[in-house]
């Protein structure tokens, strides 16, 4: 990942406030399996444009890899992450960076949940 992506610090203040520990967004988020989660970063790494990113997320939510929940608060979050970026490269490297984020927060999550014996995946 570039460490010198525009916006990095309010990629990362959005992940936080989106998904920091103890809020609901973060407990859904928990609910998707650190694999799935580790895919969709690697098809964003991968990516070239967002849209693709996009297809593998409604891909896997519609196959349940990812829950309901789980789906729309990261669908949610793009959108509001990408809001303001113009250019697809400038958006895939955005998205890389948040999601690079949001990945991290969801693994915090989800080992908390599975420390209360809530282990989903």
């Amino acid at each position: 990942m570039n460490h010198a992506t525009p916006h990095r610090a309010e990629l990362a203040k959005q992940a936080w406030e989106m998904f920091k520990p103890g809020t609901n967004s973060a407990n859904t988020l928990a609910k998707a399996s650190p694999s799935a989660m580790r895919n969709l970063l690697a098809e964003a790494l991968s990516a070239t444009v967002v849209e693709e990113v996009q297809i593998h997320l409604a891909y896997q939510g519609a196959r349940k890899v990812l829950p309901d929940e789980a789906t729309d608060a990261l669908q949610k979050g793009i959108d509001k992450a990408l809001a303001d970026v113009r250019g697809d490269e400038a958006r895939i490297e955005a998205l890389r960076t948040w999601l690079g984020f949001v990945v991290r927060l969801h693994r915090a999550a989800y080992e908390k949940n599975a420390h209360k014996g809530g282990r989903h995946g």
